[in-house]
């Protein structure tokens, strides 16, 4: 080879070798963009999970007071305490005769006929006994 021939034959070989060294620049720069960009959405992705996590314990809160709430109205309703958590007196069953509300517990699921009409509400014999308002509201001298 001659001289000529051989000093193109070095430049190509640097040119190439120069050529390799920029590819393995530009896929470093590639992968470190890419790096950066999984970072990225890295960070965003766990700002996401901070935020959900917090609203999580905030519904946890509320479904917590809910269900507390839940168990005192449903405690108010079976007659076990009252709002203000101390236990509710019985209600007097004098009254029952007047107001026709049955103070026995009844069997709703029982086929069983009722014989007597005083256990129904609104009760047979005593319907028209006892005052009315009619009557309340009269003066003393008028009865």
């Amino acid at each position: 080879m001659s001289e000529p021939e051989e000093s193109s034959l070095h430049e190509l070989t640097l040119k190439d070798d120069e050529v390799n060294l920029l590819k393995a620049k530009l896929e470093d720069k590639e992968n470190d963009l890419e790096s950066v960009q999984l970072n990225e959405k890295l960070e965003v992705a766990e700002n996401a999970k901070e935020e959900l996590e917090t609203e999580m314990q905030k519904l946890q809160v509320i479904t917590e007071q809910w269900r507390k709430a839940a168990d005192t109205a449903a405690s108010v309703l079976a007659g076990d305490v009252g709002m203000n958590g101390r236990r509710i007196s019985k209600r007097c069953g004098s009254m029952d005769t007047h107001t026709g509300i049955v103070s026995k517990p009844v069997d709703l699921d029982s086929q069983v006929l009722i014989d007597d009409p005083d256990d129904v509400i609104g009760g047979g014999k005593g319907k028209g006994s006892g005052l009315r308002i009619g009557d309340l509201w009269k003066k003393k001298g008028q009865k």
